[in-house]
Order: C-alpha cells, then sequence, then structure tokens
C-alpha cells in the first residue's frame, strides 16, 4: 500500500484562518513519518454541535446546503441536537488542501515559544492562530509538531468523506492510500484561498 496524501480533520474556526493566510501552522501530536515533505493534507472541516440560537462571531465558517461561506458579521445558527442527520452529514465536508513543507517542534519554555529548540521571532513568520494557554493545554507533557503551511487551495464545493474512501472522519488525521479510487490528481483545485 503507497501512501500518497492524509486527511486532516480541523476544526471550523481554524480551518477559516488556514484558508484566508492567517494561518501558516497546523499544531498536532504526531505526523506522517511515512509520507516524504512535502505532503498534501486534505482539510476535513470539523461541525462543532451549534446549540438553538448560537453566535457565529465574524470570520467564522458558516454553511448551508450547497456551500461553505465566511460570516462577515456575527449571526445566530438555528442548528440543534434535534437536526436531521441526512442535514448535518452535508456539513461536514472536505473543504480543501494544504500542501506542508515543514515540520517543526513548538513548545514553550521561560515564557517564551520554541521552534526547534530556538526561540521564535517575528522574522520566523509562523503563526498558528492559538493563544499561550490553549497551546499549553493542548500540549500538557507532550510534544508538538507544527506542520508549516506553504500552500493552500480552498474546494468551491466541499466534497464528501466518501470520494476519499473514508466512512467516519479522523480523530486528528488519518493516511489516504494512492491505490484506493480517488486520486489526488483527479481533484481539481478550484481556487487559492477563499
Amino acid at each position: 500500500m503507497h501512501k500518497e496524501a492524509v486527511l486532516i480533520s480541523i476544526r471550523p474556526k481554524y480551518a477559516g484562518e488556514i484558508f484566508h493566510g492567517h494561518k501558516n501552522v497546523e499544531l498536532r501530536k504526531t505526523w506522517p513519518t511515512a509520507l516524504p515533505l512535502p505532503f498534501k493534507a486534505y482539510v476535513y472541516c470539523t461541525q462543532r454541535q451549534y446549540t438553538v440560537m448560537d453566535v457565529v462571531h465574524k470570520g467564522e465558517c458558516v454553511w448551508n446546503e450547497d456551500d461553505i461561506w465566511e460570516s462577515d458579521t456575527p449571526l445566530i445558527i438555528k442548528i440543534d441536537k434535534n437536526t436531521p442527520d441526512n442535514m448535518i452529514d452535508r456539513l461536514k465536508m472536505v473543504v480543501g488542501v494544504i500542501t506542508v513543507d515543514k515540520i517543526l517542534e513548538i513548545d514553550w519554555k521561560d515564557g517564551k515559544s520554541l521552534i526547534n529548540g530556538r526561540e521564535l521571532t517575528k522574522e520566523d513568520g509562523l503563526h498558528t492562530c492559538v493563544t499561550v494557554k490553549e497551546f499549553l493545554k493542548y500540549k500538557g507533557n507532550g510534544t508538538v509538531y507544527g506542520w508549516h503551511i506553504s500552500d493552500y487551495t480552498y474546494f468551491v464545493k466541499p466534497r464528501p468523506l466518501g470520494m476519499f474512501c473514508v466512512d467516519r472522519p479522523p480523530q486528528s488525521w488519518q493516511y489516504l492510500r494512492a491505490s484506493d479510487p480517488w486520486d489526488v490528481r483527479d481533484i481539481r483545485e478550484e481556487t487559492h484561498g477563499i
């Protein structure tokens, strides 16, 4: 089995940051060591469970039946636990692809961000779009790797998981095999960024 790409689950807030060019480092506790760099990661945009009258803040991703779009003003979503499964399933889609060209070891020590053991500077141009508190909570006692994003493509028409021969989205990420019926060369990358 030849591994050619990965499928990665990313929350809507962070997917939006990536496809708007604000976030260029995705944080993970592992990385696909079986793939050479650079590699493609198809982005499955998870759907948090909205409650009735939940407020979606400016810049968050919002879905309707046919498309994904960014909210340009705060608005109220009326999706709750009683929303039919077939509607929820349409909300959970592969929304784009990123190219990962570097894997960085990220840490926080003595009040400083460290990348591969050295202090992070503004010149590094790395943006995780998480707070120190969020990073430390995610890190716990483990190692955190930054998947450096060198390029990204947003799909105008999101794709269902079935197109990638996947029944369930990964908890974090999973390999996609070239022997599966999908083929990365057959997926037309429709636009760069949102």
